[in-house]
């Protein structure tokens, strides 16, 4: 018994991805049988997560200081989880007061960025 699919989008396969929202339906056959299904109603979070930065303080070792994500991050949030965070530049070589932005990825692939101000402390010298 032959069964066929067909999407209130126009697919005509047992289950579809959408990236886009709206009311999405599928109509089955198989054989003289036909059913529709209930409607679902998909939404897609494009909101952006939150970046909140804060200070921090790194030392000069062998001439630089590495810097991480977890050393700006003050608590970035994300509606739908954060898949990524990550810091630039992530190594400075200066001492003094350096800017760095941290930039956010939540698991939808919306971004945020913040600046932080990093206090880098010891000697240039190597």
């Amino acid at each position: 018994c032959y069964t066929s699919y067909l999407w209130n989008n126009g697919a005509t396969i047992r289950t579809i991805s959408v990236s886009q929202a709206g009311d999405y339906y599928v109509t089955v056959k198989a054989g003289t049988c036909e059913g529709t299904s209930n409607t679902v109603t998909v939404s897609i979070n494009n909101t952006p997560p939150t970046a909140i930065c804060k200070a921090a303080t790194a030392t000069l070792v062998n001439g630089q200081a590495t810097i991480t994500a977890n050393d700006v991050d003050g608590g970035s949030t994300a509606a739908c989880g954060i898949a990524s965070r990550t810091v630039s530049p992530a190594t400075v070589t200066n001492t003094g007061s350096q800017q760095v932005t941290l930039t956010i990825t939540d698991n939808n692939g919306n971004t945020a960025t913040c600046s932080a101000t990093v206090t880098v402390q010891g000697s240039t010298n190597t």
